[in-house]
């Protein structure tokens, strides 16, 4: 591969798991699960073979921060003032109706490594989501949909080079957004249990999670894709797809600088009612895109129904905005720099 953000390496990762961040798969390491859900009996069935395991060996190569582009951009939504009356959520997607695992299983996306993150540089930027969860478990249809692809990516790549994902699920949802065809990946599966082709409704059984391809440990790499099922550059960020569990609600939104630039790397604080301490880094660079319609550079959800205040440091000091997390719905918060 020619691309630097396209190494391959799986040293010292292991070691990143579940410690005070999670780390999960990128082209130079992988996810090793811990959770409390038990495994499934392990004789899942495919007819595809397993891929060779990754080598260990590979060296680590710490990515190159892309500038910022020198184009501003307008504000696209104000700080968020929860003592008013709210105007109404702005139009969010939730396409993915289901959670990808079952409900004895860690059914949250791994905070230290969202979409557009990079686990404060020691991985290529991610294109997806991960689920952390043991071998076998399973994996099922996040929306109604028909199964495109159900196999491994060795013939064909749907990453940045062949056998990237292993074992995937390539699901083709039912409904469009906006006149655009809506993906959902799957990726690093131990065994497929659908074939292409065949309709799925939401929680069907799709295959079991595995660490096929790149991954080192087992979990699920989500990723949704808009349009082109096999191109790596037209993922959008899956938090402003997956529907939000119960009790909890979707933040998102810019942090720009003072000329009106996302800032790349910004770590945005959150603190909620309940006490526990959240965080979204902001997208590393260019090789994901932001939502059509919101723009974002930073999304986390299952957030807690209730009053958040969300801060990020600049150097000329730390900006403060109050957030209203409202159950299923999507508030938008935008930071620009003093």
């Amino acid at each position: 591969m020619t691309n630097p953000q396209h190494l391959i390496t799986r040293i010292g990762h292991w070691l990143l798991v579940f410690l005070p961040l999670l780390a999960s798969c990128s082209l130079r390491g992988g996810l090793a699960a811990e959770s409390t859900a038990t495994p499934l009996p392990a004789s899942p069935t495919s007819s595809a073979t397993r891929p060779p395991a990754p080598s260990p060996t590979a060296t680590l190569a710490q990515p190159t921060a892309t500038p910022a582009p020198t184009s501003t951009l307008a504000p696209l939504f104000a700080p968020v003032d929860p003592t008013a009356s709210p105007a109404g959520p702005p139009p969010a997607h939730f396409l993915l109706v289901g959670r990808p695992v079952p409900p004895h299983a860690s059914l949250s996306v791994v905070a230290s490594y969202r979409y557009g993150s990079t686990n404060e540089r020691r991985y290529d930027t991610h294109h997806g989501v991960e689920f952390a969860n043991p071998a076998n478990t399973q994996l099922l249809a996040v929306a109604p949909g028909t199964v495109l692809w159900a196999g491994d990516d060795l013939a064909a790549a749907y990453g940045p080079s062949p056998n990237f994902y292993g074992f995937l699920v390539v699901l083709q949802l039912d409904e469009t957004w906006q006149g655009h065809a809506v993906y959902a990946l799957y990726g690093h599966m131990l065994a497929v249990a659908v074939a292409p082709g065949q309709a799925v409704e939401t929680g069907d059984l799709v295959g079991y999670v595995g660490q096929s391809g790149v991954a080192l440990g087992p979990h699920l790499h989500l990723e949704v894709r808009l349009d082109n099922p096999m191109d790596y550059d037209s993922t959008r960020n899956p938090e402003l797809w997956l529907r939000p569990l119960p009790g909890t609600g979707l933040l998102a939104g810019r942090v720009l600088d003072s000329r009106g630039r996302p800032v790349r790397d910004a770590r945005v604080n959150i603190a909620c009612e309940d006490g526990k301490r959240r965080f979204a880094d902001t997208y590393h660079d260019d090789t994901v895109t932001p939502d059509d319609v919101f723009q974002e550079n930073f999304a986390i959800g299952d957030v807690p129904v209730g009053e958040c205040e969300l801060s990020v440091a600049f150097v000329g000091g730390t900006v403060k905005e109050p957030a209203l997390v409202n159950e299923g719905e999507l508030t938008l918060v935008e930071f620009i720099e003093p």
